[in-house]
């Protein structure tokens, strides 16, 4: 394998005439989802936690009256490594590399403005050339002995015999 997929799909691969499909994907992005559920209470600090880094965001009950506006402040935040969507008092969070995350976390602390963050898009990883390639021996290697013509069969087997007996007549065992 020389080169990594640029399209999802699979990879055909035919050894001695049997025909096996391996999966491959270019990754897909991480998505989480907040949906705010409260107003403040306290002017503090809310926190969002998007693998790993976690961000404030100062929210204040004199400014931010309704759950569309702490979402909407929350939007208007920098995350690095995301981007931001959403509408209403719902914000979403959408990783900018493809891969597997840290599930997303949103902490309220002491202001009041409670909310619930879900992952509603598991990051994976995308194929590498290795990942491919051991994806292919691993799914050919039933067959490479079982359609494999009778003197490469009778060689394996030579030679894996010759091995046990090498193993069963060691010397000092």
């Amino acid at each position: 394998v020389t080169r990594v997929p640029t399209t999802a799909g699979n990879v055909m691969v035919t050894l001695n005439g049997v025909a096996v499909n391996v999966p491959v994907t270019i990754g897909v992005a991480e998505v989480a989802s907040l949906v705010v559920s409260a107003v403040p209470t306290v002017a503090g600090n809310v926190t969002v936690n998007l693998n790993g880094t976690a961000v404030t965001v100062a929210v204040d009950p004199a400014v931010e009256t309704t759950t569309d506006l702490v979402a909407a402040k929350i939007r208007a935040t920098v995350f690095t490594g995301w981007t931001t969507g959403g509408t209403g008092s719902t914000v979403t969070f959408t990783a900018t590399a493809v891969g597997t995350k840290t599930d997303a976390t949103y902490s309220a602390g002491t202001t009041g403005a409670t909310g619930t963050m879900t992952t509603t898009t598991q990051g994976v990883a995308a194929a590498t050339t290795t990942t491919v390639a051991t994806a292919i021996r691993a799914a050919i290697r039933p067959y490479s002995i079982a359609v494999a013509p009778a003197s490469s069969r009778k060689r394996f087997l030579k030679n894996f015999m010759s091995s046990l007996l090498l193993a069963v007549n060691l010397p000092g065992s």
